[in-house]
């Protein structure tokens, strides 16, 4: 998914929407110098790109851990005789 948004609209148009449906950061980032406010953006595109992309990686971690857990219940809880 988020790599069809970087294809199609690249992560930085998203950030410039985030900023501007947000009053306060749109009008902090207007405020900054040219050079301040790129790099500002820079940053913030980073930000979004690795936190979209971690974000399904952290999901999947959380699956994992839940499935052990229930695994674990299942064949130590309930003498079940379950694999992985």
């Amino acid at each position: 998914m988020f790599t069809r948004v970087e294809q199609k609209v690249g992560f930085r148009k998203v950030v410039e929407n985030q900023i501007q449906s947000q009053p306060k950061q749109a009008e902090r980032m207007e405020n900054m110098p040219a050079e301040e406010r790129e790099k500002a953006m820079q940053t913030q595109v980073k930000f979004t790109k690795l936190f979209s992309y971690s974000f399904f990686v952290a999901i999947l971690g959380w699956y994992a851990i839940v499935a052990a857990i229930l695994l674990a219940i299942l064949k130590f809880g309930a003498s079940a005789d379950v694999k992985y």
